[in-house]
């Protein structure tokens, strides 16, 4: 028999005791993107979609070039969704993790 935990950590902002329900959270919210840079992210993306050369590396469609893709979503909606103040940060890892911009 395997034992099922479950639950949520949060910081109770508007004292109200219930957790949030969105996504972004905080005034204004902290981002932090982690994108994976190794080796592996040339390898080809299988997505529903073909996915530009957003690195410019010569090469479309590869695992980085979707994560540079939801990165960018991520972005936009932060701001459509009136979170243009976030604060953001960046890290990068591959063999080891590396802080690209904070």
């Amino acid at each position: 028999m395997k034992a099922i935990f479950s639950g949520f950590k949060y910081l109770d902002e508007d004292g109200n005791g219930q957790r949030a329900t969105t996504l972004v959270q905080g005034t204004p919210p902290n981002v932090v993107l982690v994108l994976d840079v190794s080796g592996s992210t040339t390898d080809n993306f299988y997505g529903d979609q073909i996915v530009p050369d957003l690195n410019q590396d010569n090469r479309q469609n590869t695992i980085i070039d979707a994560e540079i893709a939801a990165a960018g979503e991520l972005l936009s909606s932060l701001i459509l969704g009136g979170y243009g103040d976030s604060k953001l940060g960046l890290v990068s890892f591959a063999n080891s993790a590396t802080i690209t911009f904070d």
